[in-house]
């Protein structure tokens, strides 16, 4: 048990029912450090295992006298917001996420216009993305008279950028999390 766990335990058990201490009287109890019952109060505070009644004055809660009562060993360890059920994990973009911020920037765009941002080593990568995003009708192709295609963001679902899913012929939205089928009649290269 580490010294902070066991700090937060002497002042749950010297805190005797309803008695409210003072900081003072704390260290005078347990024979701890007046840095160690202040970090230990604000933790049981945290905890929900004691209340500060006045300024300077501190009780057990019904919560912290069972656990006191019980002998309850306090743990440390993530609590509240960090325990969630999926844990966030950052990946770094990658060349598809680079290529959807771009085409939201841009808005209209040709294929060259978003090379030009996102770097030449992705050219394929660009224009495969492209008409796949076309053929599932987030963008529309405009009109072009001699000049290279270009295209028009119509469908701007947010940050994420859609999954192509090759083997069933669909995009998933981050964003939403629905499905979208690409058409591929709709664009062609």
């Amino acid at each position: 048990m580490s010294g902070v766990a066991t700090a937060q335990m002497a002042v749950l058990s010297a805190l005797p029912g309803d008695a409210c201490f003072t900081a003072g009287e704390l260290e005078a109890v347990t024979g701890l450090a007046a840095d160690s019952i202040r970090h230990a109060c604000r933790a049981l505070v945290e905890r929900g295992m004691l209340q500060r009644r006045e300024r300077g004055c501190w009780a057990a809660t019904p919560e912290g006298q069972a656990a006191a009562v019980a002998g309850v060993a306090i743990i440390s360890g993530p609590r509240g917001r960090l325990t969630q059920e999926k844990p966030r994990t950052r990946r770094a973009p990658s060349g598809r996420d680079k290529i959807w911020r771009a085409i939201r920037a841009e808005r209209k765009f040709a294929i060259n216009d978003l090379v030009a941002l996102v770097g030449p080593e992705q050219v394929e990568n660009v224009k495969d993305y492209v008409f796949a995003l076309a053929r599932a009708g987030y963008l529309t192709r405009l009109r072009s008279k001699g000049r290279q295609s270009r295209f028009l963001l119509i469908d701007d679902t947010g940050p994420l950028a859609p999954v192509q899913r090759d083997a069933r012929k669909e995009f998933f939205d981050r964003n939403t999390g629905a499905t979208r089928p690409m058409n591929p009649e709709q664009v062609a290269p």
